[in-house]
Parts: structure tokens; sequence; C-alpha cells
């Protein structure tokens, strides 16, 4: 099942970014507890939806809640059924590392009688409509996290400087086809970075005039096509520091200058500390 903020329907469906069903909500928290050493992930819940009719459906047995679980590093694609007044799912080692996507919906589970809300929004009024098994009535909010110690890696393990001779004297180019992401010059240029990284000051100025600009290159890359990266170490890194950052990797970003920093720890003023002011 691939549900996005893109994915429509021929019916009315209860999620946060339409008016389908007006004001009305369906929601669950969610809290991730990941256990480092054995990789074992417990993801309790608690949800809440306040439609009568879906209410309705889900008190007779014809619609029930289920957590989606997409992890695309280790193919677990599951939906798991849930209860809205809380519980826990308990996921064993191994089966989720890296980028995973929790998706909550609700679904018929069975042929319903017809839909009878005073919530849905005008373009709904005088349409009849019945759900067969695994239609989808709601959608919630989807939840990130990243499983295993690739969000604890620091940055700098992610670059590497390589030399490429065509590129021109005292610039950089950036390639992202390794499983770093390549900053390259020519020799010459090379060596001078190198030489900068032997004091503290010339690694920030390093961090600000070249670094800085190739991740904000970096994020406009993977803002358009992060399915090409997705099996790159320096992208399974990338992203796992987003998400704790609560950066959105996967859209177009005018504020690529601002997410960079973040992701760099604020290296302006890493710089200026370098040089006691």
């Amino acid at each position: 099942m691939r549900l996005n903020n893109t994915t429509r329907f021929a019916h009315p469906v209860l999620r946060n970014d339409t008016s389908d069903y007006g004001d009305k909500e369906f929601t669950v928290e969610l809290t991730t507890k990941e256990d480092r050493k054995t990789g074992k992930i417990i993801v309790e819940y608690v949800g809440t939806v306040n439609e009568p009719a879906i209410q309705d459906y889900i008190a007779n047995d014809c619609a029930a809640a289920f957590l989606f679980i997409h992890c695309r590093r280790t193919y677990y694609s599951q939906s798991h059924p849930i209860t809205l007044s809380g519980g826990s799912l308990d996921l064993g080692p191994g089966a989720l590392l890296g980028h995973v996507t929790f998706r909550p919906i609700i679904c018929a589970i069975s042929e319903t009688p017809e839909l009878l809300s005073g919530s849905l929004h005008d373009e709904y009024q005088g349409l009849s409509f019945s759900f067969t098994n695994a239609d989808v009535l709601a959608v919630g909010d989807t939840y990130w996290y990243d499983v295993g110690l690739d969000k604890l890696a620091p940055m700098e393990t992610i670059f590497v400087l390589e030399t490429l001779d065509e590129v021109d004297p005292d610039q950089t180019l950036v390639k992202l086809d390794g499983e770093k992401i390549a900053i390259c010059a020519n020799e010459v240029t090379k060596n001078k970075l190198h030489h900068m990284r032997n004091s503290v000051e010339g690694r920030h100025r390093l961090l600000n005039s070249v670094y800085l600009p190739a991740l904000m290159q970096v994020l406009s890359s993977v803002a358009t096509g992060i399915d090409e990266h997705e099996d790159k170490r320096w992208c399974q890194v990338l992203r796992s520091k987003a998400t704790e950052l609560n950066i959105d990797l996967e859209s177009p970003s005018p504020e690529s200058l601002r997410d960079a920093q973040k992701f760099l720890k604020s290296p302006l003023s890493r710089l200026f500390a370098s040089e006691g002011n």
C-alpha cells in the first residue's frame, strides 16, 4: 500500500489535509523505543477518531484501525491492526533498519451499510456511499523514525576529498555516486584544502566555505530524486539525521541554507568560537 498526501480517492476520506469531513479528526500518537543492543523496536500508540459515522463502523466491526509500517532497507511492508484505546507493537531484531515510515489508517473490513454522516463536505451532499473490504476510510499523519546507529554518525564521516584534475583551480565539484559525498578538486586545490585542515580555525573555514555549499547542493539533489541515492551510505546517514532534526528531505525547500546549517551544527558560530570572538 502506497499512501501519501497526493493520494486521492473516489469517496470521502477523513484526513488532516482535506475537508471531506469538515473539522473532524483521526489522530494516532506514536512513541518509538529502540534497544540499540538487540535492535528490538517497541512502538507504543494511542489514537482517536471523532467522526460519529466512522466510530459506528468500528463499533459494529465494519472497520478497523491499522498501522502501516514500511522500511525499504529490510523490505518490511506490513499493516498491523491496532486498538485506538492504546497498545504496543513488538518488532523483533532485524525487522527494521534505517528510515522507517509509520502511517495510521482506518479501513473497511467488511461490506458496510450506507455512510450516514452529518460531517460531510457540501460537495458530497446528495451522494450515497458504502464500502467494501480494504477501502480506506481515514488516513492519519505519517511518522518517521530511523532505526540503528546511522543517526549517531558524525556528519564529517559522510564526506571525502577526492582528486579530479578537470576541476578548475580553486573550485570544487560534488559527486554523489559513491558511498560518501565526494568533494572533488584538482590536486593543487586539494592539497591546499588538506593544509587548511591542520588547524582548528582552518577546519571551521573549510566547513563554511566548502562543506556548507556542498551540502546545500546535496539537499537540492536529494529533494528531487531521493530514490536514486537511497542505497548510498551517505544518504542513509543524512536521512537519519534529518529525522532527528525534523527536516523533510523529500520536499524541495527554499531553506536549504538553513537546513544545511542545522546539519553542520551552526558552522559560522563554530568559526567565530575558533577565532576567540
